[in-house]
């Protein structure tokens, strides 16, 4: 999809923030920090605007209300750090289409400003001018020309332009899920369900039913019909995240649905015929894991008709700048925190085994124990700095990966209080193999 985007919002790292988060997009994005840069840019057109109501020098909505209405944005989403009924009753009058508060919901975020831009250009076709000032990505960090995601971009463009199935590769905390959600919203499907399952999630007697739905008295207690995600997904697009853990037994039920997009509900005799649009996605090997007759080989051909494989952070470590930027941008958008080269270099030299997940979830415990100052995120990461030349190496001896690996877990289970399946979210791992690396530890 692409559009453009007006930001009037006095963080600026907040707004470059939300420039590098919808670059995949191809959104342009223009910033203005104060009503009077945003009256001078209000002339050119863009479809969608992102009104912050408290700004230096006024109000957003105030500034909305005295511009003619040719000048005003085909669409608007208002945001603030301080809701009152007042200002959302204000904000209807003026046919505002979203109405968001802070600390905002990046993802929700994303997706009204995406349905903002199918919207306006849904009633504005015709190419707008380009606007006098330059694509705020430009301004702010993003990701270099090298960098392997703008690889991952191009091809999901294309296959979010086909039907046929898309397997996703990758480690967990990669982004598999999010770019399963931006083929969808790029894809003819994007104004119909996008369903996710769990197949990892799920114990596997119930694995059939969430996907198929349930007859009524197919068994006791069954006093209703209920539908499964695949009639949920109808007509758009259903994901099955962590595919490899699902069942033999699954996977064989599977298969006919994709062959034939024909499916029966638990205790039903009739066939019911759907229209989804089927991605997957893995941190499996499962190439190997037919080897290891855990998972079928024809379903894997079926599936594998376009694959992607999303890189590891460190395969990406130029990206680290962009993506610590985005992160501090987005969990903490209205506080400056200094973050020094030798700790930039610290976080360059990890070897991040659960990607991105982790690096979120690292960057938001520093920026909660380190309220003022400088950051010092790597202290969260479990390693020792290297010794330096002519200290006794056998007094303090390096730590092992296991052991790092090892320190690690366990102090994320500690920050989280002995919850397993947080601790592993935390981590970025499965909660199946948290419990495999604990085991292990034993």
């Amino acid at each position: 999809m692409t559009g453009r985007l007006l930001i009037i919002d006095d963080d600026r790292m907040f707004c470059r923030s939300i420039g590098d988060f919808l670059a995949a997009d191809g959104v342009d994005v223009v910033a203005a920090h104060t009503v009077e840069e945003a009256q001078r840019l209000m002339p050119a057109n863009f479809h969608v605007a992102l009104v912050d109501n408290h700004l230096p020098d006024g109000r957003g909505l105030e500034l909305l209300r005295s511009l003619p209405e040719e000048e005003l944005p085909t669409r608007v989403i208002v945001v603030t750090a301080n809701p009152s009924l007042e200002n959302a009753v204000e904000a209807l009058r003026l046919n505002i289409v979203d109405y968001l508060t802070k600390p905002i919901d990046v993802e929700a975020m994303r997706s009204s400003i995406l349905r903002g831009l199918r919207e306006a250009q849904a009633l504005v076709p015709e190419a707008l001018p380009v606007p006098p000032a330059p694509m705020l990505r430009a301004e702010g960090p993003s990701l270099p020309l090298d960098s392997p995601w703008h690889e991952i971009v191009s091809v999901a463009r294309r296959a979010a332009s086909i039907t046929q199935p898309v397997l996703i590769l990758g480690e967990t905390g990669t982004g598999k899920t999010r770019l399963a959600k931006w083929i969808h919203e790029a894809s003819p499907r994007a104004d119909r369900p996008f369903v996710a399952l769990n197949c990892a999630a799920l114990p596997e007697t119930l694995v059939e039913a969430e996907l198929f739905g349930v007859a009524r008295g197919a068994y006791t207690g069954a006093h209703a019909a209920r539908r499964g995600l695949l009639e949920l997904a109808d007509g758009g697009t259903l994901l099955l995240d962590e595919i490899g853990e699902l069942s033999l037994a699954g996977q064989a039920k599977l298969l006919g649905v994709i062959e034939d997009q024909v499916f029966r509900r638990i205790g039903d005799e009739h066939e019911r015929r759907v229209d989804v649009r089927l991605l997957a996605a893995t941190h499996v090997d499962l190439d190997a894991a037919v080897v290891r007759k855990q998972f079928r080989a024809d379903l894997l051909f079926r599936l594998n008709v376009f694959p992607i494989r999303t890189p590891s952070l460190r395969e990406r470590k130029c990206d680290l700048p962009a993506l610590v930027a985005t992160c501090l941008g987005t969990i903490a958008p209205r506080r400056i925190h200094d973050l020094g080269s030798d700790e930039l270099r610290r976080l360059q030299d990890y070897d991040w085994p659960g990607n991105l997940r982790e690096l979120r979830n690292t960057i938001e415990r520093s920026v909660i124990l380190h309220t003022e100052g400088t950051l010092r995120p790597s202290s969260l990461l479990g390693t020792r700095p290297s010794l330096p030349k002519g200290t006794e190496a056998i007094e303090h001896p390096p730590l092992t990966l296991r052991e790092v690996e090892r320190n690690h877990i366990l102090r994320v289970l500690e920050l989280s209080k002995g919850h397993r399946q947080d601790a592993a979210e935390r981590l970025g791992i499965s909660a199946a193999t948290l419990r495999r690396k604990l085991k292990e530890f034993e």
